[in-house]
């Protein structure tokens, strides 16, 4: 029945002169409305209002909504509320009954009086009451609202009032209802209808009309109608309380209802078997059993899907045409099937449960006819055409499923399954251009590639691609670059076996693509892509790469080094750490830095460009001496003016590093004059720094100077002490390769304001130091790897006092990449806020419930790192006068020697030159100045000799000190007998923490 009222509003909004003559109109009619329901909702209103003007106005209301304005009230809380009302003007119509229809001449048409007209308004009525009540149901309505609701649905369900043949369509409707008024509100329901005081339980009542609907020889319905109502169960899975749900659901009867209702549904009733799958797609979580034993008509289905597919595909070969009509017709039907089948079965070899080979076979057959159709739709211009290769993509990876879904569960793909669906995705990624099928297919690549042991012939496939690769690498989408990179890396990993090995071309290529993604990516991301290049070129050094791509690593570096400090540390262990030190034959990398060092410094570079030349100058100088020592020195000095307080200091370190190499007496001069200068500097570091150094050249003992001792009586070894100078490493079985690495992260700590303290599969460590006149704060970054982030905690373990002197807290908690369950990390920021005691070191304690262990962490290091020497420098005229004076006295032999080969037999030639350094630095925490100090092969079997100097104070008299310590043995002199063994102990307790 047509309404004028209607008719003539939606006329009047359309001929609004402007938006704001619109907004004016709609909202003067909403306050008319508002008014209307809120005058017949009072108790004392003698106003009554037909149904004919509440379908009128729900009408209304619906087409403000569907015209984009908002028709909740200002204040959404308020009970009387225009979508409240509205509401209840939608259950009177759907309570309506045949005896409300009586003469009415408020009604456009005029009297109605025959009863057939009767019978039509009563259904229009019912139908725009059901309607309305979509539309307007919101998050606002409230459990009162559900009660009436419910008593309507009950109503259709089971009313023999309503019209004959329509009480079909009224269950649907009262279906459709509780599916789209929202899972929460869904959930709020069955609460509350649990405690229904009604004639029938309602959850019994509405499942049995439910599958009645389902059931279609027993009750001959529309096919739109049995749709929804399995939809409706499917949505009711989803609810937190399905346990109400199970008694009455979850039978072996209705299981067969659905199982005969698939076996005769013909293929074309698409919609049927889409629903069936989805209900028992949600239905196998509570009983995997029963769905199971449906497995073998599921493949029957999909295989008559298969069969058709492939004389569609024999016809477009026969005939040369392009017919591509089945993915509209049985795309989203074969999705659903392997959607169902991937819960209770696999086509993977060796994993999961039983498969069958005809699934196997059919799920190829579909993989490959996807790929091919991809392909031809790339050239067709229907206006479908997106919609079809979106349909497509979505039935490759739900048919990908079946080989990968064990993956997902931690299982292991054998090697021919990775082969197969790397070839599917690699082949279907060069014949697609959304960007959403890229990522999509890239996520599902890593997962493969993340879980597998055994490439197979999959590595072949994925480098001989490098055009694909590079055109990704191009991709306006940044998260299409970072995965295409992650994909990169992992077919480049050595430890993953593979039926070929990496060609040097391909090498080449795969390194040509990271360096670029190196430029494009995050800041914050530089410095992890940069180590995995490193590790990349460690893996196949052997190959010769390095020389190959060294110079334009360090080129890109200087483009981006200056925005990444991370960066610098991983570029100190491309030039450091990855040059083989020992053979001269092999020092090609360190050449190529060293000279584009010197040019880069010659031209004009960044403040830590500065530091790091530092750092490779001062290794150059210790141990490879190559190129031009003389200009690399004079490049350092002309920079040391306009540098910043840290750059200065490694600056002079460098400075004393190289005064007894550079052979210009006038450049010597210089490096002295500098020294006695900056004595007098206002700065305290620089000052102590300047004074240690111009000591040392006056002291005139050659850093190259051997002192031999004679053999003294040995005693026995000395226990390491608990105080240490140095940290004890992750006590963690599961990290047996910190302690290996700590001592290389320790160097970088002292010489980078921020970098990578350590670096692992499991846990990663960075600092950052904060410095400021009278304090230095670091702040430490510990980055986990772990398989769930739930449960994790974090503590601080301190022998005394309070935490007034560190925080710790957890700074950042997020998933994986592929999946969101697993492989998640966890970042725990620890802060020294001030310099603390020794007594009271703090532990750091994490306690991983996945793994059920805890690891501990000291951090003596972060200590001595904001450690401040006591008293004041020494002049250089005093030390040289009182070292006069005293030296008459030392004597000739040593007069200690102590036997620590027990404590340091873990020292090796290839971590000498770390230990050497360490221990210089130690001592000078003693207040010992390192006279010489050697190490490596050419020292013989001892490993190495540091030779140390000092002068102390005991009771207001000079002692002097000599010092000679190797790996096995410590030597003093001193011309006070009564301190020599404290010393002596104190030097083997830090020798053996060192080790």
């Amino acid at each position: 029945m047509s309404m004028n009222g209607l008719k003539q509003f939606i006329t009047t909004v359309r001929q609004s002169k402007d938006s704001s003559d619109e907004s004016n109109k709609i909202d003067k009619e909403l306050k008319h409305i508002y008014e209307q329901f809120h005058n017949c909702a009072k108790v004392s209103s003698s106003t009554r209002l037909s149904n004919y003007h509440r379908r009128k106005y729900i009408c209304k209301l619906m087409y403000i909504q569907l015209s984009g304005y908002d028709i909740l009230p200002a204040d959404k809380k308020d009970k009387d509320g225009l979508v409240r009302l509205g509401v209840e003007q939608c259950l009177i119509l759907l309570n309506a009954q045949l005896s409300n229809y009586t003469d009415d001449s408020n009604k456009d048409e005029g009297v109605v009086e025959d009863i057939d007209l009767n019978l039509k308004e009563l259904k229009n009525d019912r139908d725009i009451g059901f309607l309305g009540l979509k539309s307007l149901y919101n998050e606002h309505i409230t459990v009162h609202d559900l009660e009436s609701i419910v008593n309507s649905v009950l109503i259709d369900i089971s009313s023999t009032i309503v019209l004959k043949n329509e009480k079909n369509k009224n269950v649907m409707e009262s279906l459709w209802i509780i599916v789209g008024i929202g899972l929460q509100s869904v959930s709020e329901l069955i609460i509350w209808v649990k405690n229904l005081s009604i004639t029938e339980p309602f959850m019994s009542e509405f499942v049995s009309s439910v599958f009645e609907l389902i059931h279609l020889e027993s009750m001959k319905v529309p096919e739109f109608v049995s749709t929804r109502a399995m939809l409706c169960i499917a949505q009711l899975f989803k609810l937190n309380h399905t346990g109400d749900l199970k008694k009455e659901v979850l039978t072996w009867d209705n299981l067969a209802f659905v199982g005969k209702t698939l076996s005769q549904s013909n293929l074309n009733d698409t919609s049927i078997i889409i629903s069936l799958c989805t209900l028992l797609e949600k239905w196998v979580v509570f009983d995997w059993e029963g769905i199971k034993s449906l497995e073998g008509l599921l493949i029957t289905k999909l295989t008559e899907v298969s069969e058709i597919l492939n004389s569609i595909e024999f016809e477009n070969t026969k005939n040369n045409t392009q017919n591509s009509d089945w993915i509209l017709q049985y795309g989203y039907m074969i999705i659903s099937l392997f959607n169902v089948l991937s819960h209770i079965t696999t086509v993977a070899h060796g994993t999961g449960v039983a498969t069958r080979p005809d699934l196997k076979n059919t799920v190829d057959k579909i993989i490959s006819n996807c790929v091919n159709t991809k392909a031809k739709l790339l050239t067709d211009n229907a206006t479908n055409n997106a919609q079809n290769q979106l349909i497509v993509a979505s039935v490759l990876f739900a048919a990908l499923d079946l080989y990968i879904n064990d993956v997902n569960d931690a299982g292991n793909l054998d090697r021919s399954d990775v082969s197969t669906v790397m070839e599917a995705l690699v082949t279907f990624l060069q014949f697609n251009n959304d960007v959403n099928v890229k990522i999509s297919c890239l996520k599902k690549l890593i997962l493969v590639m993340e879980k597998t042991s055994d490439y197979g012939f999959g590595r072949k496939i994925l480098l001989v691609e490098s055009a694909m690769w590079r055109k990704f690498m191009h991709d306006k989408d940044l998260f299409v670059c970072k995965l295409t990179a992650r994909v990169l890396i992992l077919a480049t990993d050595r430890n993953i076996r593979a039926s070929d090995d990496i060609a040097l071309n391909q090498m080449k290529d795969v390194l040509a693509l990271l360096m670029y993604y190196l430029q494009k990516c995050e800041n914050t991301e530089r410095g992890i892509v940069l180590s995995d290049i490193l590790t990349i070129l460690d893996d196949y050094k052997e190959t010769g790469i390095i020389q190959d791509v060294s110079r334009k690593i360090l080129k890109i570096f200087v483009l981006i080094g200056n925005c990444d400090d991370e960066a610098w540390a991983k570029i100190y262990e491309l030039i450091i750490f990855s040059t083989t030190t020992s053979d001269r034959k092999k020092l090609d990398l360190a050449q190529v830095a060293i000279d584009f060092i010197v040019k880069s410094l010659s031209i004009g570079c960044c403040e830590n460009f500065i530091k790091l030349s530092c750092l490779v100058f001062r290794h150059n100088c210790t141990y490879w001496n190559l190129g031009d020592m003389d200009a690399q020195l004079s490049l350092l000095i002309d920079k040391y003016e306009n540098s910043t307080l840290f750059t200065k200091l490694l600056i002079l370190d460098t400075m004393d590093a190289y005064y007894d190499i550079v052979k210009d007496a006038k450049l010597k001069g210089i490096i002295k004059l500098a020294f006695q200068q900056e004595m007098q500097s206002n700065n305290i570091e620089i000052k102590q720094r300047a004074h240690e150094y111009f000591t040392i050249i006056k002291l005139d003992l050659s850093l190259n100077k051997k002192i031999s001792l004679s053999n003294f009586e040995t005693l026995p070894p000395l226990a390491t002490s608990d105080s240490s100078l140095l940290p004890l490493p992750l006590t963690s079985p599961s990290l047996p390769a910190l302690s290996e690495k700590w001592e290389e992260g320790y160097i970088r700590l002292l010489r980078f304001d921020q970098g990578i303290l350590y670096d692992s599969a499991n846990i990663r460590i960075t600092f950052r130091v904060k410095r400021d006149k009278k304090f230095s704060q670091i702040d430490f970054n510990y980055k986990l790897k772990i398989k769930n982030t739930e449960g994790f905690g974090s503590k601080i373990v301190e022998a005394n006092g309070s935490q007034d002197f560190y925080s710790i807290e957890v700074a950042e908690s997020k998933p994986g990449l592929v999946n969101e369950s697993e492989n998640g990390t966890i970042t725990v920021r620890f802060s020294i806020k001030r310099m603390y005691p020794e007594n009271k070191e703090p532990v750091l304690q994490f306690r991983i419930p996945s793994a059920g262990e805890e690891i501990n962490l000291r951090l003596s290091l972060a200590m001595k790192l904001l450690h401040i020497s006591e008293g004041n420098p020494m002049s250089i005229q005093t030390f040289q006068s009182r070292w006069n004076q005293i030296g008459q006295f030392m004597p000739e032999k040593g007069c200690y020697k102590l036997d620590i080969s027990t404590t340091t037999s873990s020292t090796t030639s290839d971590n000498v030159t770390h230990i050497v350094e360490l221990i210089t630095r130690c001592m000078k925490k003693m207040n010992f100045e390192v006279v010489s100090a050697e190490g490596g092969t050419n020292v013989g079997q001892e490993g190495f000799v540091v030779t140390c100097a000092s002068i102390l104070t005991l009771e207001d008299h000079p002692v002097g000190c000599l010092v000679v310590l190797t790996a096995s043995s410590v030597e003093v002199r001193c011309t006070d007998v009564g301190i020599v063994e404290g010393m002596c102990e104190r030097i083997a307790a830090v020798l053996g923490n060192i080790n």
